[in-house]
């Protein structure tokens, strides 16, 4: 266990925190000796977590089982400077013009992060799609 702790540590994760009930694990309810422990867990480095910031965990209901199962959900989130949520279209797919736009807007933005490179193309993409 000691070994698994030090690797955690070194690897620098992160212990996303759980919401919903607090343990994963059941042994004895309705008894004296009621145990109740969190088990089950997800792992993460700040890398993921920049990529999914707003990622959630939470500990499901399991009727037929002492173990819970947890559920994570990540959501990518593209927004522009006043809140907007980009929407993509399906239908622009269709358009042989869209292809030429995303791969303009893609190959410009050279030297920045992921998240940056895919904001400037979905910024690119929402201009060009207004005027679809």
């Amino acid at each position: 266990m000691r070994a698994l702790r030090d690797a955690i540590v070194d690897c620098e994760l992160i212990d996303l925190p759980l919401k919903g009930h607090r343990f994963t694990w059941e042994r004895g309810r309705g008894t004296e000796q009621f145990v109740e422990e969190r088990l089950e867990r997800c792992l993460v480095n700040m890398a993921w977590m920049e990529l999914f910031p707003d990622a959630t965990l939470t500990c499901l209901l399991a009727p037929v089982s002492d173990h819970n199962p947890i559920e994570l959900c990540t959501e990518l989130r593209v927004h522009n400077m006043k809140g907007w949520k980009f929407r993509f279209e399906n239908s622009w797919l269709q358009e042989n013009e869209f292809s030429t736009i995303v791969k303009r807007s893609w190959e410009q933005a050279v030297d920045v992060e992921f998240m940056q490179k895919l904001q400037i193309c979905s910024n690119d993409m929402d201009k060009w799609g207004r005027d679809y």
